[in-house]
Parts: structure tokens; sequence; C-alpha cells
């Protein structure tokens, strides 16, 4: 096995020092237009900055004024906090079971959800990939329903939030591409509700500097973390304090606040966030090849692999943001690929089945997170993909023989 020093990280921050230090020095700025972030995002007309994902899909739920008890259907994979904005809101989520191929409610399952109750429907886009919405778009305009598509982790350079719903959001969140530690950008078709969300977004207090100063200084931890010997280091140190590293990476890239979750999520960006987010969302920013590498190192270790073994195979566009493999033995895949010298895990992503069995929950159940991040020397990636092959041929072979 790899020494826990040779072990490449699971997660490579998408930022770089000078990235850093641009929005160390932006804590010094009193006022951050958010027109330069929105043309560079490729929404210059219908588009929004908030200070995060989950925030603007508050900012919806705020402004559309849905009657009490009214229903959201909702992607059964999901960050368990969306759902739950639904609730606080005084709506109902309604969990809908996901096509494996395409990781979206297929228009069956939603068929059978759907109830005159019904005013939206959200999806997420998983792992990087974008599945087409042309037909659940159609879906949704027959019944008068508004889509939201919840690409947080979908970012590919301009043009990412092109899209058939009606609303879009994607994240630059720590863990994101082009990350500015946080920040998201939404599409909103329908001028009239952009117009409202913004009136709405008015009305809350800014997110304080103080706050965001800390989340640049867990950027800066997490990108030395990147390097093998620290990551290494880090992961023999929490051995030896009997300390979960996924847990403490978690609390690391995913700080939860203590209190109501509404109160900590209605805060606009504060001005250093949007001076970091338009020095990002540059056209000549290092992100969008990037991307573009890591698309085709996740490409290549998906070369060769049974139909059906990994999640999204109908999906159109994959930048592998994440890299989910599905095992019956999860544990053994995961150490069968530090033999060969990555950390893979089944916790790098904070997204939950909402279900407890079917299609979503075992995913869930079963996912393994591989890295497949550009940096990985090619000798390691052709390593990973053989283990991914071997492991992935024997699970078909398992999986035929049930069947059979």
């Amino acid at each position: 096995m790899a020494t826990t020093l040779a072990l490449h990280p699971r997660h490579r921050l998408d930022l770089r020092a000078v990235d850093l230090a641009h929005g160390l020095l932006a804590l010094g700025v009193d006022r951050a237009p958010a027109e330069a972030v929105l043309a560079r995002a490729g929404v210059p007309d219908d588009g929004l900055v908030a200070a995060s994902v989950r925030s603007g899909w508050l900012l919806l739920l705020e402004t559309v004024g849905w009657a009490a008890g009214a229903e959201v259907l909702v992607s059964a994979v999901t960050h368990p906090e969306m759902p739950a904005l639904v609730a606080a809101a005084g709506l109902v989520p309604v969990p809908v079971e996901v096509d494996l191929a395409t990781l979206l409610p297929s228009e069956e399952a939603l068929a059978v959800a759907v109830t005159p109750r019904t005013r939206a429907v959200l999806v997420a886009q998983l792992f990087g990939g974008r599945a087409d919405l042309d037909a659940l778009a159609r879906w949704c305009a027959e019944r008068h329903l508004l889509l939201v598509e919840d690409a947080a982790q979908a970012w590919a350079g301009a043009g990412s939030l092109a899209s058939a719903a009606d609303m879009t959001l994607v994240s630059f969140g720590l863990l994101k591409t082009a990350t500015a530690a946080g920040g998201a950008v939404l599409r909103v078709r329908d001028p009239h509700l952009r117009a409202a969300m913004a009136g709405t977004a008015l009305g809350w207090p800014a997110q304080a500097r103080r706050a965001y100063a800390v989340r640049l200084l867990r950027a800066a931890l997490l990108l030395g973390l990147a390097r093998r010997p620290v990551y290494g280091a880090f992961l023999a140190v929490c051995r030896r304090l009997g300390r979960d590293a996924d847990e403490v990476l978690d609390a690391l890239s995913r700080p939860r606040g203590a209190g109501d979750l509404v109160a900590q999520l209605r805060r606009r960006p504060c001005a250093p966030l949007v001076a970091l987010l338009a020095h990002r969302l540059r056209a000549d920013d290092p992100s969008t090849a990037r991307v573009r590498a890591r698309a085709a190192a996740g490409e290549r270790l998906r070369e060769g692999l049974p139909t059906g073994s990994l999640p999204g195979d109908r999906v159109a566009r994959r930048t592998h943001w994440l890299f989910p493999a599905r095992a019956s033995d999860s544990a053994r895949l995961v150490r069968r690929l530090r033999v060969v010298g990555v950390d893979a895990s089944g916790a790098t992503s904070n997204l939950v089945a909402l279900t407890e069995d079917g299609p979503a929950a075992d995913l869930m159940r079963h996912v393994v997170y591989v890295p497949a991040y550009p940096e990985l020397p090619a000798a390691v990636v052709r390593a990973v993909h053989e283990v991914l092959q071997s492991e992935t041929r024997a699970e078909h072979v398992r999986e035929a023989s049930r069947a059979g």
C-alpha cells in the first residue's frame, strides 16, 4: 500500500496563491458592482449574484409567495439544505427518484409525484455534469410549473448558465470550479421574477466581511493541504489523534454556523466576495482550461468500463468535478485505490439521498469519489483506471449473475 505521505489528496482547490492574495486585498474594497460578474458569467441582462446557491434558492422561495402547503418536486439526490429551505418556507418538498443514467428525475417518476398543489420542480445536476433539460422544461411548461436547475457543481466557463430551466444556479464555493471562497450566479428567465428577487435581496443584510475573511483563511489552509507531504502528514496526525479525517476536512471546507439556517443564508454577498468573483470569472482565468483538462482526465478513466457501471452514462456534458464510482463493497474499492496512491473516499460530497430505498439511496450508500483532477500523474491515472476496470467488471458480473 502507498504510504500515507505518498497519497494524492482526494480534491484540489481550483485556486492559486495569486487568487487568494487578490481576495485578501479585496477585504478593503467598499464597493464592487455586480455588473462585471454578470457580464463575465454571460448573463449581463438576466443574472443575479448571491452569497451562495442556497441563498439564491431562499431568495426565490421568499419572493414567489406560494401558499403554505404548496409542493416542490425535488431530485432524490441533492444537498440536504435545499429541501430543508422548502420546508422552512411552509412548503412541502416531495422527493422524486432519479434515473442513474441521466441523474435526473424521469418524466414517469415526475408524473406520479405531481399534484394540483405542485408549483415547481428542483433538479440537481450532479458531479459537474449537465444533462439536457429540454424535454423536462417542456413537461414543466405544459403544467405551468417553475423549473429550477441547481447546477452548483457545473461551472465550465462563460455560457455555463445557458439552460432551458426557468432559473439556473451555479456555485463558486470553496470546493467548486473557479472558487471565490463563496458566491453564486443565478440566471432568471422571467424579468418580472428577477426584478422581484432583486428587490427582496435589497432587504437582506450584507454578509459580514469578517466571516468572508475566515473563509479565505480556510481556503489558504486547504490550498496548503493540497501538497502531498502536507496532506500525508495531516492524515497521519488525524490517525494518531483518533480523529476522522473525513470529518475534519468536511468541517474545514463546509463550515456550518450555529443557529437558524434561514437567518444564516438570508445575506447579500459582501463587496470583497463580489470583487474576487469578478476576478475569477475573467476570460483568461486558468480555471477554464483546467476544467477542460479535468473533463478529459475523467473521460480517460471512463474508457472501456462497462455501460451502466458508472452513474451518469447519458449525461451529455461531464466536467468531472467529482468522479463517482459505485461499488457494492465501497471500502474495498477505497483500499485498492489507496494502494495505487490516491485518497478516494465516500465522504467527499455533502450530497444525500432523500429516499430510503431505490436507485438514489443505493447510489449514495455505495458511491466512492475517485480523484480525477488533471494534476494527477499519468502513471497514477493508468493505475486508477486499472482498478476501476477490475472492480466495475467484477461488479457487472455479480449483478448479471444475480439477475440471471
